[in-house]
């Protein structure tokens, strides 16, 4: 049994003890085969039989799945992804009396949420190659709800010219949530190899963190009412939504968005990547506090690499200290040698200048 090229003989073949007509169903993962049918006679010789005459069959394939790979497991807001969906070109059986090569669709579906695609005006571009050459015929795809349906007959004939060669279509999201969701698969001559018909859509996930800032005093009790902004490595500052979504990022402190503790002593916000540095720089301290000079530095929460990707969360801690005060006791103190003080000393200088002018006379 052997696959459309004949060089790829599978290593699952049967040995038969009797002639006959025998029904093979091929299954291979990612793919769907024709049901082919093999008729096992004999080889005579001297008009006697001798042995059993094999039957070989050439299997008819088509992709049931497609794989897909993203740029980035973790990211910001608004930052770019690209993703890359690679498929197999089907082979198409030969055609009926009443069949012609433009009844065949070879479609490639895709879906995203959490990000929109990168598309202008409801046309989103795509890199599209065949064993690794770009096709120049196929630059864009119409983009719908945000999911698109990419057509590609135009790679299927009835020859086969590109039966089994390899496909990839390469394209651009931009993420808008914490959770990035993406989905795509093969449509096939009416066929749509979805979780409709059984078969698993290919899904990828990427995601982008959450960060917190918890603010103590000096006997470890929560504040509220500190205000911070995030600072990254480049030395901008985040702006936010009114969901504490970041948006964007901005030189000065003054301009960007503050996030205040509340009573858990907890400031907190969203859509960080992971894989990155940031810090909180307190603006405003608590009443009572002074702010802090030194910055908390964000520590990204572990994950075995066993465990399933999800959102990550990072953490900071800082503690305020206490302004200082003069001690208050209810009695003078030390007020009143002030006040003589100061009068003996503009005593003494009145009578200093008086002395002068008399001396001057």
């Amino acid at each position: 049994l052997n696959d459309v090229n004949p060089e790829n003989a599978f290593t699952n073949g049967m040995e038969v003890s009797e002639a006959g007509l025998y029904v093979i169903k091929a299954k291979e993962e990612g793919y769907e085969y024709s049901v082919m049918a093999a008729y096992v006679g004999f080889d005579y010789e001297s008009g006697a039989t001798t042995a059993l005459h094999p039957a070989e069959l050439n299997a008819k394939k088509a992709p049931s799945k497609v794989e897909k790979v993203a740029s980035e497991e973790y990211v910001e807001i608004n930052d770019e992804i690209t993703y890359t969906v690679t498929a197999t070109v089907p082979y198409i059986p030969a055609l009926g009396e009443d069949e012609t090569v433009t009844n065949i669709l070879f479609a490639i579906n895709d879906k995203i949420s959490g990000a929109n695609y990168k598309a202008e005006d409801g046309k989103l571009a795509v890199v599209v190659k065949l064993d690794g050459v770009v096709l120049t015929d196929i630059t864009s795809v119409d983009v719908v709800d945000n999911a698109f349906s990419l057509n590609l007959s135009s790679l299927v004939d009835a020859e086969n010219t590109n039966a089994n060669k390899t496909l990839t279509v390469e394209y651009v999201a931009v993420a808008t949530s914490i959770e990035i969701n993406n989905e795509a698969y093969p449509t096939i001559n009416g066929n749509d190899f979805n979780t409709d018909n059984g078969y698993k859509t290919t899904k990828i996930y990427t995601y982008s963190g959450k960060i917190s800032i918890t603010k103590y005093d000096e006997d470890n009790n929560e504040l509220a009412g500190a205000e911070f902004v995030v600072k990254n490595s480049e030395g901008k500052f985040a702006t936010l939504d009114n969901n504490d979504q970041l948006t964007g990022w901005v030189d000065d402190v003054e301009n960007a968005t503050k996030i205040t503790t509340g009573d858990d002593g907890i400031a907190s916000a969203q859509g960080f990547d992971a894989e990155k540095k940031y810090t909180f720089v307190e603006v405003t301290a608590p009443t009572g506090y002074s702010v802090k000079s030194e910055e908390a530095t964000v520590e990204w929460d572990k994950i075995a690499e066993t465990d399933p990707a999800r959102v990550r969360i990072g953490s900071a801690t800082l503690t305020d200290s206490k302004l200082s005060s003069l001690p208050f006791t209810g009695g003078m103190g030390t007020t009143i040698f002030t006040v003589l003080g100061v009068a003996v000393m503009a005593l003494a200088a009145a009578l200093y200048f008086a002395t002068k002018k008399n001396n001057a006379k």
